[in-house]
């Protein structure tokens, strides 16, 4: 896909997926509300509130993890955050049943929105790539990417996709649905073998972010 692309239009993204900018979140703000007023093409797959890793999660707190050196580290973290974790899943469930509820239609969703996913060209514009994880969704599992902080991109993103606006409770859930499969996808990387790399390290510095006291 790499070539696809450098043999359309040349560019260039950011290391990390903050949208640090205003003035380019008020653009992929913008690029957001072209997509979700797109037509979803029929065979679009829709959205699962699925917490992928969920079921394992919590497993295996009372017993040694000895697959490699932050196994143990990853089970007493998680034994220590047990009730925190409990509480975010409790949370996310609720909010599940509340968006589900919702008759706020679906709409092309691409899924992870961030920065480091974005291409900029030397025209100015941005092309959004890696769309592998596209889904008929709720317009919030995107916008909780650009606006879960200050909405003051909000009239961007309105002017592409109409009078709509980001329900606080759907923000909330994608952001819970994030944090808690990323959790639940480095505690199974430490319940597998692994070694003392700097991925390992960057793996655990992240989920002690997520498990932070």
């Amino acid at each position: 896909m790499a070539d696809g692309c450098s043999a359309l239009f040349t560019g260039w993204s950011t290391a990390d997926g903050r949208w640090d900018d205003p003035a380019e979140r008020e653009q992929i703000a913008g690029v957001l509300g072209r997509l979700h007023s797109a037509t979803p093409p029929e065979c679009l797959q829709r959205w699962d509130f699925a917490v992928p890793g969920r079921e394992t999660l919590l497993a295996d707190l009372d017993r040694p993890w000895t697959s490699g050196p932050y196994a143990e580290l990853t089970r007493l973290r998680v034994a220590g955050a047990i009730e925190d974790v409990r509480g975010r899943l409790a949370r996310y469930d609720a909010l599940v049943r509340e968006v589900e509820a919702s008759d706020d239609p679906w709409v092309v969703t691409h899924g992870e929105p961030h920065s480091a996913n974005v291409v900029r060209t030397a025209d100015g514009r941005m092309h959004l790539i890696d769309w592998d994880t596209v889904r008929l969704a709720p317009r919030e599992r995107d916008l909780a990417a650009v606006l879960g902080g200050p909405a003051d991109v909000l009239p961007a993103y309105q002017a592409e996709a109409g009078p709509v606006s980001p329900r606080p409770e759907a923000i909330e859930l994608f952001d819970l649905w994030w944090s808690l499969a990323e959790i639940a996808s480095y505690v199974d990387l430490f319940r597998r073998p692994h070694v003392d790399s700097e991925d390992s390290k960057e793996a655990w510095r992240i989920l002690t972010q997520y498990l932070s006291s």
